[in-house]
């Protein structure tokens, strides 16, 4: 247990749960299948990693689409190392072809004392997370204390 500088009150250090989910779907006609973990990072509290694959099942190459990802308050998304982040990210990806898989990793990191919150992740064929043919997923974040 740590105490916050000049006061005597106590503040204990916690780590995100994991979590992970999967979903398959359709995007551009082409079939994908998704997969998003949360971990926590080993000896860093209050950081996690987000690591996402990204499948192409179809018998087709997938051209020209974007994942993003968005969290709730108290919680950023950074490269792994960075100490700065966003609340939401998006990446472009030009090409999947038949048969491959694409990974992302990014960091989870929190500055509030306990996170029950979210992480979003959309994969769309425009850089308009509404679209109806997105596919969306949706993790929900919890921490526990380290003792």
């Amino acid at each position: 247990m740590k105490f916050l500088k000049g006061t005597k009150k106590p503040v204990s250090d916690w780590v995100f749960k994991p979590t992970s989910c999967e979903k398959n779907g359709v995007l551009k006609n082409s079939n994908v299948n998704i997969v998003a973990q949360v971990s926590p990072a080993p000896y860093i509290p209050r950081l996690a990693h987000f690591t996402v694959s990204i499948k192409n099942n179809s018998e087709y190459d997938l051209q020209n689409f974007y994942a993003m990802a968005n969290v709730t308050d108290g919680i950023s998304l950074t490269n792994l190392g960075e100490m700065f982040g966003t609340s939401w990210r998006m990446e472009k990806i030009q090409s999947l072809r038949k048969g491959q898989i694409i990974r992302f990793k990014l960091a989870l990191r929190s500055n509030i004392d306990s996170v029950n919150g979210s992480v979003n992740l959309v994969i769309s064929p425009t850089s308009n997370v509404d679209v109806p043919e997105s596919i969306k997923l949706s993790l929900l974040l919890h921490s526990t204390v380290l003792n």
